[in-house]
């Protein structure tokens, strides 16, 4: 039961962070395309 909740705990806590960047990008708008360029295409070079 202990690592259900900790499972749980853990599962909210990414879903928070998750939220939490997702909406810091959108009011970094340049950050948030310099990693979509760098991460998602990265044998683009730079």
């Amino acid at each position: 039961m202990d690592t259900l909740i900790g499972h749980d705990k853990l599962s909210a806590y990414e879903d928070v962070k998750a939220l939490f960047t997702e909406r810091w990008l959108e009011r970094h708008p340049f950050v948030k395309w310099a990693l979509q360029t760098w991460i998602d295409k990265p044998w683009r070079g730079r």
